[in-house]
């Protein structure tokens, strides 16, 4: 239910493009991502979305981001 961005992915060619989404803490449970095409570049002739891979890392710990990671290390 929460708008992660918004991208115009209009070009003359088609290409692969990164596009960041952030930093998000998901429970347990399913999720979905939809992806939703709200309008078109007035450059395009049409209405295509193309999706390419997701890429999710999960964290192995977490820590507060105030903490330097040199303190943690084991001497």
């Amino acid at each position: 239910g929460k708008e992660l961005g918004r991208f115009d992915l209009h070009g003359p060619n088609a290409a692969v493009t990164s596009h960041r989404l952030g930093v998000r803490t998901l429970g347990d449970g399913r999720h979905t991502l939809r992806l939703e095409c709200v309008g078109k570049s007035p450059d395009s002739k049409s209405y295509f979305l193309g999706f390419d891979s997701l890429i999710a890392h999960i964290p192995v710990y977490s820590r507060n981001p105030s903490v330097d990671l040199r303190t943690l290390q084991k001497k």
